[in-house]
């Protein structure tokens, strides 16, 4: 845990964007952040048993949650429905919360695609429908 976070922790205050970003940033330095992630996608991997350890021993040592709305949210809609280049382009910023608050805009954006997609699909099925007819 950096020695910023810990300090904030030991002495009860409410740990900065700054600092909570810090923190995550330590786990996705060693690998931990994607704890639900798939390895391929950079995850951890672990076991239910692992994940569970995991997180007793973090809240032993009073460790901050991990903001989820990226990680948990956000990334699994991504490394199932987004395109290689999707998966390159955001999940550095998700995993390292390098854009923290920034992921409802990723989030918005990947949506907007996935929408384009669909409106194109849905005109070309229109215009196959209508040579037939």
């Amino acid at each position: 845990m950096p020695e910023q976070v810990k300090l904030a922790i030991d002495n009860g205050l409410r740990l900065s964007k700054e600092e909570q970003i810090l923190y995550q940033q330590a786990l996705a330095t060693k690998g931990w952040a994607g704890t639900n992630w798939p390895v391929e996608h950079g995850g951890t991997g672990w076991s239910a048993t692992q994940k569970y350890i995991f997180y007793n021993e973090s809240a032993k040592a009073k460790a901050p949650r991990i903001v989820p709305f990226g990680l948990s949210m956000v990334a699994p809609v991504i490394y199932s429905f987004g395109n290689k280049e999707q998966q390159e382009r955001f999940f550095y910023l998700i995993f390292c919360q390098v854009r923290f608050g920034g992921v409802r805009a990723i989030l918005s954006l990947m949506l907007a695609q996935i929408w384009q997609v669909l409106k194109l699909k849905q005109y070309v099925m229109v215009k196959i429908i209508l040579l037939m007819a």
